[in-house]
């Protein structure tokens, strides 16, 4: 009985003693945050910038306009950080989804914009725009009533993707010679199509060109390392290793590659290595934020030589993988010293849909080798990978790169489609080509504009701005209207450039993009196959000479 009695004072006294020292160290807890976030540099300021804000907008509710003070904001805070942090708004979130899904929905095309509209410059082999009939060199100027013209390619993107199962009727503009009296003459028009074409989920292409040279070599051609690479990039060589089991070599082409995600390069990576070599390190500013990562298969390739063609323009994911096999002495790289981003991003995604992009760490290969400096700020270019062989790959001309980008090959090439496949079976009639479409470029006011003319252009439209003597004005005209007259297009110059684009291009509109490399570029493409000797070569000895 005493006992009972006393266990009931004890219990309610024990219990409200409990509760006073859990509310003491609340307080105490309390306090102390309070204390540290005024302390915090950090969070002082984010209370002011949150505070000034506030303040401004509830004063001048008319004249503060809400995204564009944060548009201001967030452009000048990442400004202070290096060009690959930033903040990106929901609307164009959708287009990064698509990095990390491997495909969107749409109608399967590459797209250029010009003030008509969009020159089809690609059509997915396996997407709804090649079974609808679209061709390369169409240009669409409506989809559904919506014009296209002067849009750019993103907001016209806008327009032809949407659900899949759902159509668009896309207005097109297709050239078209027409053949008379017995084939002699030809009169050239410009049809006008409604195609309809029903969206769908379309694969993107990571891999456009692949195949195995005469000598034995496979070469596979990687554009990006965006969601589904691996998978592409596996089937692909796979395919390649049981029509040609025992091949010379293997050529991995990441030039231009602006890379993507880590881990699609960190599995690439591993098909190449034995168990357990060092692939890749990651560290972070903090001494905890470190991880490394390790192969863990074999070697599906059993050893067979790799070469990995690169260029300053090889960047982030493509100089993991090239790096990482090269350090690992898996793979030897030829070209040119790589672009220099050792750092690694991630996605922070905000309620609304938006997003932070910003640099968490940076990455180093076996050897402790880093690209950037930890603290390299808006200076944020490393040093690169150097080539294990020097090359410098030929270099497209003014001249071809310019006509390229006015679409005039595309369009040159719905005209003449089947006779130019049928002379690169017979190559008798390469100089007719080379004039007709000299002719077709000028009377399209094709004019080519070199570094020169441009320089030139410059100096004189200075001159006109900040000097006020007449003389200076007179020898700067000169010195434009000199350098107009000297870099007038040669075609005859490029004329074996010219006819190789065109009948690339008339494969390609023919074929599709991978057949036409197969069919006609792949054995005339002087880099590949230079690469292909190197490795040859260099596999033949332990001796690796620089090749300038």
């Amino acid at each position: 009985m005493d006992t009972n009695k006393e266990n009931l004072l004890n219990g309610p006294q024990s219990t409200v003693g409990l509760s006073i020292f859990l509310l003491i160290a609340f307080v105490v807890l309390f306090l102390a945050g309070a204390m540290y976030a005024l302390s915090s540099p950090q969070l002082a300021i984010v209370s002011r910038i949150s505070s000034t804000a506030s303040l401004a907008i509830s004063e001048h509710p008319d004249i503060i306009d809400g995204e564009r003070l944060f548009e201001s904001a967030a452009a000048e805070l990442y400004g202070m950080l290096d060009r690959y942090s930033r903040y990106v708004p929901a609307d164009y979130f959708s287009q990064v989804d698509e990095e990390f899904s491997g495909a969107y929905s749409g109608i399967g095309v590459s797209i250029f914009s010009i003030p008509e509209g969009l020159v089809v410059a690609g059509v997915n082999p396996r997407g709804p725009s090649a079974g609808a009939g679209i061709l390369l060199g169409d240009i669409i100027i409506k989809g559904d009533s919506i014009s296209l013209a002067g849009k750019s390619t993103f907001e016209a993107s806008l327009v032809l993707r949407g659900k899949a199962g759902e159509n668009v009727t896309a207005t097109i503009l297709r050239p078209k010679r027409v053949l008379l009296e017995k084939g002699r003459k030809a009169e050239f028009i410009i049809d006008t199509l409604e195609i309809e074409i029903t969206r769908g989920s379309v694969d993107l292409n990571h891999i456009p060109y692949c195949g195995v040279t005469s000598d034995k070599t496979i070469y596979l051609r990687v554009i990006d390392f965006e969601s589904g690479i691996y998978n592409q990039f596996k089937d692909k060589l796979d395919s390649l290793l049981e029509l040609y089991p025992n091949p010379s070599g293997i050529i991995v082409d990441v030039r231009g590659n602006p890379g993507g995600l880590l881990n699609e390069a960190l599995d690439m990576v591993d098909l190449f290595l034995d168990e357990d070599i060092l692939i890749l390190g990651r560290k972070g500013r903090s001494y905890w934020d470190r991880e490394e990562f390790y192969s863990d298969g074999s070697d599906v390739t059993n050893g067979i030589p790799l070469a990995i063609m690169i260029d300053k323009n090889s960047a982030s994911a493509a100089e993991i993988f090239c790096g990482s096999l090269m350090y690992a002495d898996r793979a030897i790289l030829i070209g040119d010293t790589t672009f220099g981003k050792g750092l690694v991003q991630m996605y922070h995604r905000f309620a609304d849909g938006s997003a932070s992009r910003l640099t968490v760490s940076r990455y180093y290969f076996v050897g402790d080798v880093f690209l950037n400096k930890i603290d390299n700020g808006p200076i944020d270019s490393g040093s690169g990978i150097p080539p294990t062989i020097q090359y410098e790959f030929k270099k497209t001309s003014p001249l071809i790169r310019q006509l390229g980008m006015s679409m005039l090959f595309h369009r040159f090439v719905g005209f003449y489609q089947n006779e130019l496949i049928e002379q690169s079976k017979n190559p008798v009639r390469t100089e007719t080509f080379v004039l007709a479409f000299e002719s077709f470029a000028k009377s399209n006011d094709f004019s080519l504009q070199s570094d020169l003319l441009l320089k030139a252009q410059e100096l004189y439209l200075r001159a006109q701005l900040y000097l006020n003597n007449p003389r200076a004005h007179e020898v700067m005209l000169d010195i434009f209207n000199i350098a107009e007259e000297s870099t007038a297009p040669d075609f005859e110059l490029e004329s074996e450039a010219i006819i190789r684009k065109l009948t690339s291009l008339a494969y390609e509109r023919r074929d599709g993009v991978g057949e036409a490399f197969l069919k006609f570029s792949l054995a005339r493409d002087s880099d590949i196959l230079a690469c292909e000797k190197i490795l040859r070569e260099t596999s033949a000895s332990d001796d690796i000479t620089k090749v300038n």
